[in-house]
């Protein structure tokens, strides 16, 4: 995302060029080869609509997710003030932001039964132009002051506690979160996951499902406002969603993975046929022959 990374993306620097999800969009250029991501999470049909390189797909989601790097407290407190209100977590930098996403909150707080704070973490980017009290500002008139707040960069502790004293996390649409919602689950919260079409709005989606917690992902703008406000206003239904991400392991189900050894396999295979593969100017996925690994 730095100006040294879009520069040499556009650069013929070495045979064989590759991007990966570490900034989960395709480059849209002529010069990275192929994109490796993961099958549970791509639509594989016309994969050529989302990339403009070859798509290597790795079983699953196509990452590997870090255990957060933090210490869950007990004795993260409220302000006063917000102790009243339900707070819904909104871990969204900035550029995710949009109006129609401004829209659904609006619309989340003035039909909920309980009073509403919503907690936006914009991040840094902001900062680099004296944007944020703007952006604050815009946010407010949409949301009434009293209903949000925003906060500027914060250090991912101080992030955390944060994030720990709320309700509820809610992913942001269209271009989602990944990081934020595995954050979430970490901190034991109840996200709503809204699924779209690429892998930046299908890898958290996807997740959710292969852990059983399906019913908190919806497709639609209202889908995604009327489970919010039902989370919100039924206290026994939210109790049961509560009551089932308490009871996962995540350690066993998302803070493990074999993706090192099928990245790896992906390098070989791009190595090994370099010249058949250049040869071949079909845009259909390309699958790995999964192997065993050794004992």
């Amino acid at each position: 995302m730095s100006l040294e990374s879009i520069l040499l993306a556009n650069l013929r620097i070495a045979p064989i060029q590759i991007c990966g999800l570490g900034h989960p969009v395709s480059t849209f250029g002529s010069e990275i080869d192929y994109f490796i991501s993961g099958e549970a999470a791509e639509i594989t049909d016309r994969p050529e609509v989302n990339y403009s390189e070859r798509l290597v797909l790795l079983p699953g989601l196509g990452t590997i997710n870090n255990r957060p790097n933090y210490l869950v407290r007990d004795d993260v407190e409220r302000s006063i003030v917000e102790r009243s209100k339900f707070i819904i977590n909104c871990p969204w930098y900035a550029q995710k932001v949009n109006y129609p996403l401004l829209q659904s909150l609006q619309q989340i707080s003035q039909t909920a039964s309980k009073p509403i704070l919503f907690r936006l973490f914009s991040g840094g980017g902001l900062t680099i132009k004296n944007d944020f009290l703007p952006f604050v500002k815009d946010v407010e008139q949409i949301l009434g002051r009293d209903c949000v707040c925003v906060y500027p960069y914060k250090t991912y502790n101080e992030y955390m506690d944060l994030m720990a004293a709320g309700n509820l996390c809610l992913d942001s649409y269209h271009f989602g979160g990944f990081n934020v919602i595995i954050d979430g689950l970490y901190l034991k919260k109840i996200p709503v996951v809204f699924e779209g079409q690429r892998w930046y709005s299908r890898a958290a989606a996807k997740l959710m499902q292969q852990i059983g917690l399906g019913e908190l992902v919806v497709t639609t703008p209202m889908a995604y406002i009327q489970l919010t406000i039902k989370l919100i206003d039924d206290d026994e239904f939210r109790m049961e969603m509560q009551s089932r991400i308490d009871r996962l392991d995540l350690d066993k189900l998302i803070f493990v993975s074999d993706c090192g050894r099928y990245f790896q396999q992906a390098i070989e295979l791009l190595l090994h046929d370099r010249e058949h593969l250049k040869r071949d100017n079909s845009s259909h996925p390309i699958r790995l022959p999964i192997s065993q690994p050794a004992d």
